[in-house]
């Protein structure tokens, strides 16, 4: 049997990459919980270091249970949310643990700006996800209205869209909101 090279064996052991970790500041779990109750589709970014194959987009659930789309958009040439790449099937009623949810085979660009998108649908009980370490987000891709709101943490929809159906095909920049909070963790796996 053939000694795999650490680099080797590095590479067959990795198959998930965190959204809003590397470029974007740190990739470290919190304690707190992501929690919300509308229909706002709610972003986070992500840069792939290679090409690669996506095959899902994952996610912890701490509290409650989700209805709703998870989806990865392009990003136009200012960087914003633009068009549907992939969108996952339904999530019906998922409830508390560690999720991957399968995608159609989605190739994305290497050094690229993506976005992973997370809404709930049209119920409107509380869902809670894991959430990225507050501290940690220092270096994470956000508009701002101005230098005051600096610690502007999300970016989301400024409509709610009911999205038990599917989300938005585009958006408009004039279409999104910063507002102070925690990101959802997510993750894709290739």
């Amino acid at each position: 049997m053939k000694k795999l090279s650490q680099q080797q064996a590095l590479k067959l052991a990795v198959d998930t990459l965190m959204a809003s970790g590397g470029f974007f500041g740190g990739n470290t779990m919190s304690s707190s919980t992501f929690t919300w109750n509308n229909s706002f589709v709610h972003f986070v970014p992500i840069i792939f270091p290679k090409a690669v194959s996506l095959t899902s987009i994952q996610y912890s659930i701490t509290s409650g249970s989700f209805t709703g789309k998870l989806g990865i958009y392009s990003a136009n040439s200012n960087g914003s949310p633009d068009s549907l790449e992939v969108e996952s099937a339904l999530q019906s009623s998922i409830g508390t643990g560690y999720y991957s949810a399968g995608i159609s085979t989605t190739a994305v660009a290497a050094n690229t700006l993506y976005w992973l998108a997370i809404a709930q649908g049209d119920t409107s009980s509380s869902v809670g996800l894991r959430a990225m370490k507050n501290d940690a987000q220092g270096g994470n891709y956000v508009y701002i209205t101005d230098i005051s709101n600096f610690n502007a943490l999300q970016i989301r929809t400024s409509v709610q869209v009911g999205t038990d159906t599917a989300l938005p095909t585009t958006i408009t920049t004039s279409e999104l909101e910063s507002l102070y909070g925690l990101h959802p963790m997510m993750g894709v796996g290739f």
